[in-house]
C-alpha cells in the first residue's frame, strides 16, 4: 500500500512524503534522498518498493524546498536536512513505529549518519554512494564557491536545474564533524559504493568504513552509476539490505521475509511478525550474492543457487584487537568457502563464485593475490612519480592470472625458472602467468613512461613472487 503523507518539520513547513506500507511490516525504514533530488527519484522509489516487497515499510520524503515540500531550498542546509530526517522519524514514531533502519543515498547517506544518534530505536544504517564529509558536496559547484562567499549567494546549475546556494550553506557543511559521528555511530553499518562512481569517489566510502567501528560491512556496486539508474542495481541494493539487516532488525521476521522472497514470493509470510520473537539472530539470513537480470521478483532474486541459499547465514567477521602487527588471520564463516580476513584494524571477505559452490560474497584467493600485486605496483609507480615530480594524473593496473602448459623440455620463462612458478604435473610442465597491463594518464614523455614501466617490476610484491619462496606450516591447535 502506498500512502502519501505530509508532516511538519522544526520550522513548521509541511514536508511531503510517501510511505510504502506492507500489510504486515517486519520493520520500518526511513530513506533520505540525494542532494537536490527528491523522494520520487528512480533510485529512491525502486529501492523503497523492493524493500516493501520484502516486508519492510519505507518512508521517503522531500527535504525542505524540494519536490512537494514547503519552504525555500536556498534557506536549507545540511543541518536542516538532518532536522527534517528527525521530524520524519518522529512522525513514524507517533503514527506507526520508529524506524529501525536508516537508509541514505549520496548526501542523504551523510545525513542519516549525522541523524542516527538521535534515533535510538534505529539498529542499522545503510549508505549508498555517500560522501564521508558533508563538505564533499561543494565539488558539485566548486566554480561558484568563491562567488557565494563574496556575494553571499549564487545560482548554480545542478543536474541541469538552477538552485540558489547561500553562504550559510557553505558555513554549515564546514562545521560538520562527520568522522566523529561515524566513529560513535553505535549501530550496524552497511556501506554501498561503486568503484566507477563519477560523482562521489569510492575513497569516500573507504573513509566511512575506516572511521566506523564494528559491526560494519561494505558491498561494491560494480558498474553502477551514482544515481543507480539501472533498475537491477536498485533491486540488488534492496535485497542486500534486507538480508544484512536481518541480523540486527527484528531478526526472525526479516529472515523469514528474505527466505520467502528467495523462494519466489513477493510478500512476507502472514506470521512474519510473530516470527520476530522466536528466531535467534544466529539463524537470520545475511548478505546475498549473485543478482541476476530481469525485472520480475522471481527472476531478479539475488539468491542465485541452492549453494548460495544454504550459505545465507553469514556471521560477523571475528575481530581480535590484539592480533599481532603483520599477522593476517583467516577464519571460517561457513563450511564451504566463505572466509573472514583480518589484518590490523581491517576486515574483508574471501569466497568462491557460485559456479564453484561458493556464495560469491568476496573475491577468490587468486583475485586477492592479483590485488596484492596490483596495489603494490600502483603504489610503487605513484611513489616514484611523486618523488621525481612527474605529471602523473592516474595509474590503472589490470591483472589476469592464467596457467599455461610448457613445451616438453622447457623450464619456463627466465623470471620464473628460479622459482616454483614452473610446476610439474605428472609428465606435464605448467607455468603460472600473471599478466599485468598498466595505464598511465598524464603529461608524460616517452622516456618517463618507459621508466615507470621499469619501476613497476621493482615493486616489493613483484620481487617476492619472482624469487625463491619458502612457506612453513605449523599445526598450533
Amino acid at each position: 500500500m502506498i500512502n502519501r503523507i505530509t508532516f511538519p518539520n522544526a520550522q513548521g513547513h509541511q514536508l511531503a512524503g510517501v510511505l510504502e506500507l506492507p500489510e504486515s511490516p517486519t520493520a520500518f525504514a526511513l530513506f533520505a534522498h540525494c542532494f537536490t533530488c527528491g523522494k520520487d527519484i528512480k533510485a529512491a522509489a525502486r529501492i523503497s518498493r523492493a524493500l516493501h516487497d520484502r516486508g519492510v515499510a519505507v518512508l521517503r520524503f522531500d527535504f525542505t524546498g524540494l519536490g512537494g515540500s514547503d519552504g525555500d531550498f536556498a534557506d536549507s542546509n545540511f543541518s536542516s536536512n538532518v532536522a527534517d530526517l528527525l521530524a520524519a522519524a518522529d512522525w513514524l514514531r507517533q503514527n506507526h513505529q520508529a524506524p529501525a533502519l536508516l537508509i541514505g543515498h549520496s548526501l542523504g547517506g551523510a545525513a542519516v549518519l549525522a541523524a542516527a544518534h538521535a534515533v535510538p530505536e534505529a539498529k542499522a544504517v545503510a549508505t549508498i554512494a555517500a560522501p564521508a564529509e558533508a563538505s564533499h558536496i561543494l565539488r558539485q559547484f566548486s566554480g561558484s564557491v568563491d562567488t557565494i562567499r563574496t556575494e553571499g549567494q549564487s545560482t548554480v546549475s545542478l543536474a541541469g536545474r538552477p538552485f540558489t546556494i547561500k553562504r550559510q550553506f557553505l558555513d554549515d557543511v564546514a562545521e560538520q564533524n562527520q568522522a566523529s559521528r561515524i566513529a560513535q555511530l553505535g549501530k550496524a553499518l552497511l556501506v554501498f559504493h561503486s568503484p566507477k562512481d563519477a560523482t562521489v569517489h569510492i575513497e569516500q566510502a573507504q573513509k566511512i568504513y575506516e572511521a566506523a567501528r564494528h559491526p560494519k560491512s561494505f558491498i561494491s556496486l560494480d558498474d553502477a552509476d551514482h544515481l543507480l539508474s539501472n533498475a537491477q542495481d536498485a533491486e540488488y541494493v534492496a535485497s542486500c539490505i534486507v538480508a544484512w539487516a536481518s541480523r540486527y532488525v527484528t531478526p526472525g521476521a526479516l529472515a523469514a521475509a528474505a527466505r520467502s522472497f528467495q523462494d519466489g514470493g513477493t510478500q512476507p509470510p502472514a506470521d512474519a511478525s510473530r516470527a520476530a520473537t522466536g528466531t535467534p539472530a544466529s539463524q537470520a539470513a545475511a548478505s546475498p550474492a549473485g543478482a541476476t537480470s530481469g525485472e520480475s521478483a522471481a527472476s531478479s532474486a539475488p539468491f542465485a543457487s541452492p549453494a548460495t541459499r544454504d550459505a545465507l547465514d553469514v556471521p560477523t567477521i571475528p575481530f581480535d584487537p590484539n592480533l599481532p602487527a603483520g599477522t593476517v588471520r583467516l577464519t571460517e564463516l561457513n563450511h564451504r568457502f566463505l572466509r573472514g580476513i583480518q589484518a590490523g584494524r581491517h576486515t574483508w571477505l574471501a569466497d568462491e563464485p557460485v559456479r564453484m559452490g561458493g556464495s560469491d560474497l568476496g573475491p577468490d584467493p587468486y583475485a586477492l593475490l592479483l590485488s596484492s600485486l596490483g596495489a603494490c605496483t600502483s603504489m610503487t609507480i605513484r611513489m616514484y612519480a611523486n618523488r621525481k615530480g612527474m605529471k602523473l594524473d592516474d595509474v590503472v593496473v589490470d591483472l589476469v592470472h592464467r596457467r599455461e602448459t610448457l613445451p616438453a623440455g622447457s623450464t619456463g620463462s627466465a623470471e620464473s625458472s628460479s622459482t616454483a612458478g614452473a610446476a610439474s604435473h605428472g609428465s606435464t610442465q605448467t607455468e603460472d602467468v600473471f599478466e599485468r597491463q598498466i595505464t598511465l594518464k598524464g603529461e608524460l614523455s616517452d622516456a618517463e613512461r618507459q621508466r615507470l614501466l621499469e619501476i613497476a617490476d621493482k615493486c616489493p610484491v613483484h620481487k617476492t613472487l619472482t624469487v625463491r619462496i619458502r612457506i612453513t606450516t605449523q599445526l598450533v591447535g
